[in-house]
């Protein structure tokens, strides 16, 4: 007699086709800071930046979700591919067709909402028509329509512009059958950055991070199986079975992601270049400057204690899982993939010094702190 199958859920084929690596199959990679520097130019601004931030799939009644009210929709045709939208608020949409104006002409807000509107329409456009000097946008026509089309589902892109560092929000969406007809214009693309040979055969070990602590040498040293040791930092809800987790390379944060239903999706790189520190130069003076034969400064030595290497502290990292994968199918992982967790938490976490793996405990709760019971040393 079969056993009943009613416990067995479903799992959307949308939502499936997330584990798909790469999302958008050999699409060659796009150069937002590149972008970003044309469209200045091209709009006579001076601090623009754009990016994307937050990806993944949205159900039809979350697509507009957490981009406020009075939202304005623009219809996108990228031929020969097809339509996507582009929603951002009235509200964003003010923001930034003035702070285009005021970093381009130091002029005051638009007067109106009517000419705010027109000059954000105007803005679009030019950024359409610099996208189509890019890759992988070359060859492709960019066009703005009249009357966009409904989406019922579909990936969403967040994309964050900053104008003279205040920013505005705005969000791409695209319709699944859109996902796929791009997939399949560039699935002839021969571009190779790596040998296809190498990165197919080559196999990395990619670990969970959830939490770590950091305990002295002398203090692990004498510790048990079955002691328990609290975490210093804890991002997982062991009851439940969710919480935020750090995608890692050995000891190299790779990207963020969030543990859900046995499953790790990716949410964003975890490296953004910013540049937020301003270099500061000396003025020129107009003082002879002193020969370089004058005697350096001399400093006070300060004499350091040696310390015990009993006394260094251990940072350990707690992994609930390791995700065996190809080199090929690393670079290919972007923000919004899905993983499989390849076991439960239940069945213990891995205890890691920079990658290398020292023991295995588990997850267990001493009244409300989080911890761990020392399995194997």
């Amino acid at each position: 007699m079969n056993a009943p199958l009613h416990w067995v859920r479903r799992i959307a084929p949308e939502i499936a086709e997330l584990n798909q690596i790469p999302l958008f199959g050999k699409t060659p990679p796009f150069d937002w800071e590149h972008f970003s520097s044309l469209l200045s130019s091209r709009l006579g601004v001076q601090q623009l930046l754009i990016r994307p931030k937050a990806q993944g799939f949205k159900k039809s009644k979350h697509l507009a979700e957490g981009l406020g009210e009075d939202l304005i929709s623009i219809g996108v045709e990228i031929t020969p591919i097809g339509d996507i939208l582009w929603i951002m608020s009235e509200t964003d949409m003010g923001k930034l067709a003035n702070g285009m104006v005021n970093s381009s002409s130091k002029a005051g807000p638009l007067p109106s909402e009517l000419l705010q509107e027109g000059f954000y329409r105007y803005i679009l456009l030019e950024a359409l028509a610099t996208l189509g000097t890019l890759p992988p946008f070359t060859g492709l026509t960019l066009c703005t329509l009249e009357e966009p089309k409904e989406i019922e589902e579909g990936f969403y892109v967040d994309i964050e512009i900053s104008i003279d560092q205040k920013k505005c929000w705005g969000r791409l969406l695209l319709p699944m059958d859109f996902r796929s007809l791009w997939i399949r214009h560039f699935a002839d693309s021969s571009i190779e950055y790596v040998s296809k040979e190498v990165a197919k055969s080559t196999f990395l070990s990619l670990g969970i991070k959830t939490g770590s602590l950091s305990v002295k040498k002398s203090e692990w040293e004498p510790l048990h199986l079955g002691d328990f040791v609290p975490l210093d930092k804890n991002s997982y809800d062991a009851h439940k079975g969710t919480g935020i987790c750090m995608l890692m390379l050995r000891d190299i944060p790779l990207f963020h992601a969030k543990i859900k239903n046995n499953r790790v999706e990716l949410i964003d790189y975890a490296f953004y270049y910013e540049d937020t520190m301003e270099e500061t130069r000396p003025k020129k003076s107009a003082e002879t400057p002193k020969p370089l034969q004058d005697e350096p400064r001399k400093f006070p030595s300060q004499e350091m204690e040696p310390v015990s290497i009993k006394e260094l502290p251990l940072d350990i990292t707690v992994e609930i899982g390791r995700i065996r994968i190809t080199l090929d199918q690393l670079m290919q992982l972007t923000p919004g993939n899905q993983l499989e967790l390849p076991i439960h938490p239940d069945q213990g976490v891995n205890l890691t010094v920079g990658g290398n793996k020292i023991g295995r405990a588990e997850l267990v709760y001493l009244g409300e702190q989080l911890g761990i019971r020392i399995l194997e040393i």
